[in-house]
């Protein structure tokens, strides 16, 4: 994995192009546009954009409560 390799603008150019394919064939409502939104917000995170990765991290909140509710663990 290229994150774990330290190769975080490779990693989060990957991980762009993964989230263009999950809205096309699932839809902004998945849960793996969810998480691919959580994973750029990690590696945002590691590039010191700190503003960029509370977006991503609340846009896979935003994600996760629509479709597993306000009060899912």
């Amino acid at each position: 994995c290229q994150s774990a390799l330290g190769q975080y603008p490779e990693a989060l150019e990957n991980y762009q192009k993964a989230l263009l394919t999950y809205q096309k064939i699932f839809g902004e409502e998945h849960k793996d546009t969810a998480t691919t939104y959580y994973s750029i917000g990690t590696i945002q995170s590691k590039l010191a954009r700190n503003a960029e990765a509370l977006e991503s991290y609340q846009k896979a909140l935003e994600i996760y409560k629509k479709i597993f509710g306000e009060e899912h663990k």
